[in-house]
């Protein structure tokens, strides 16, 4: 049985801690929703540290994303934690004051889990209840006060969780039998370097060319160390250097060429709240400036994707910030990028040095996909890394709201639909990110 506990601010790993600990070893794999969250955690539990921050409801897409990623046969959370989840399901009413959210299931019945309760307080069942839990029993011999389990719980919790995981084995036996076919797992061709220190642990995993890193790894911070990652496209170059761009002498004779200087490096800490308040103007495409009304560029922060730059130059002049989740192909984007003078906000294994020589500063971001995280997600936290589903697009809005802005206009988004992971990145994102006041606008030029 595979175990994930999802453990979203100090007060629950607070609740949670001692019986996690009390849980035998190998058994349980534990998310922590930011640092100070996971500080609080017992030591020696199997944690990865998710780069949001503590308290954040996860929207059911990244939900979903990090069980299946992690491969959990059942779900161990606080109450109000999760809305939605594909596997069974035990939630902790740690805390009394907290109004219970009501459960979520999908329309297509394969969807639905089981979702249990336990409670120390006979007056939360009802409302418990009325949320969509299937069962809930108060067990007050399970705390040893308010809001915390007691470690001595453990043989009856893995017993308890054993029970559920065997109704996900029988959900898998009936959609085998009807022939759904599993979920599809992302994969990408990556080669895992060599890792130092206990920042960073894989446990003992064979990387291949067809999968992830698979075992443990642990998230933080402040212990993260650099990852190499050799990509099979092409080799990479050294590291703070760019290749000068000459062009052939007109005479003869030899004519010397200035150099430009190496595109600067900055850190993503250098750009946190820079805009704060303001109003991000995404351009997922270039079909999305089509739809735009010009009162939707004044006073924007431009964040921009490789694609739209040829057109950007013809409209409104060059982009701020360019953001950039993975290599482009086509030639003219490649073009358009040489020429790019903004802030170039990318994937660290890109060379973005020479594929924008003319930028004015670049921003390596960790893709924690190579790392060993889920593909899909979310992070508040761009010094740790970000989620690279949904492509480029996806990457402008966890840069945008690392700006601090208060606004996201989002256009064409329409086009960028076929893209592996789009649509429940948008879903997700925008329902954290109206959950936290920031409005979101989508343009759609078909007027859909």
């Amino acid at each position: 049985m595979r175990l994930l506990a999802i453990v979203p601010d100090p007060a629950s790993a607070y609740g949670l801690g001692a019986l996690l600990g009390a849980l035998p070893p190998g058994t349980t794999r534990v998310v922590a929703y930011g640092q100070a969250t996971a500080a609080v955690l017992p030591p020696g539990l199997d944690v990865f540290v998710y780069p949001v921050r503590d308290g954040t409801r996860l929207p059911a897409p990244f939900v979903e994303a990090l069980l299946e990623h992690e491969r959990a046969d059942v779900l161990l959370a606080p109450t109000g934690s999760v809305t939605s989840t594909p596997v069974p399901t035990l939630l902790v009413d740690l805390d009394p004051r907290v109004a219970p959210p009501a459960l979520v299931s999908g329309e297509d019945p394969a969807s639905w889990t089981w979702v249990e309760g336990i409670t120390a307080l006979p007056e939360r069942r009802p409302a418990l209840l009325r949320a969509g839990l299937f069962s809930v029993d108060v067990l007050a011999d399970w705390f040893e006060g308010p809001g915390r389990l007691r470690a001595g719980a453990a043989p009856a919790l893995m017993a308890r969780m054993t029970d559920l995981a065997g109704l996900l084995g029988r959900h898998r036996e009936t959609d085998r039998r009807g022939g759904s076919p599993p979920p599809a797992r992302s994969r990408a061709a990556v080669e895992v370097g060599d890792l130092e220190g206990p920042g960073v642990s894989f446990g003992e995993t064979q990387a291949t060319s067809n999968d992830l890193p698979a075992g443990k790894f642990n998230l933080t911070a402040s212990r993260l160390v650099p990852i190499e990652i050799r990509s099979g496209d092409a080799p990479a170059t050294a590291a703070g250097t760019a290749l000068a761009l000459l062009p052939e002498p007109a005479a003869a004779a030899p004519v010397p060429v200035p150099v430009a200087a190496p595109v600067a490096s900055q850190a993503a800490e250098a750009f946190r709240g820079r805009h704060t308040g303001a109003r991000a103007l995404i351009l997922a495409s270039p079909l999305g400036l089509e739809g735009l009304a010009p009162s939707a560029w004044e006073g924007a922060v431009l964040l921009a994707t490789p694609g739209t730059l040829a057109r950007l130059a013809g409209w409104d002049g060059p982009a701020p910030y360019v953001c950039l989740a993975a290599p482009p192909r086509e030639p003219g984007v490649l073009d358009s990028l040489a020429a790019a003078r903004g802030v170039v906000v990318c994937d660290d294994h890109l060379d973005a040095a020479e594929l924008a020589p003319a930028a004015a500063a670049t921003v390596p971001l960790l893709d924690l996909h190579r790392a060993g995280g889920p593909a899909l997600g979310w992070s508040d936290d761009l010094k740790v890394g970000f989620f690279p589903a949904g492509g480029d697009a996806a990457l402008a809005l966890q840069w945008a709201h690392w700006l601090g802005v208060a606004e996201v206009v989002l256009a064409g988004a329409d086009a960028v639909e076929a893209g592996p992971g789009w649509l429940p990145f948008l879903r997700g994102a925008r329902e954290l990110l109206e959950a936290r006041g920031v409005t979101v606008t989508v343009v759609d030029p078909a007027g859909r």
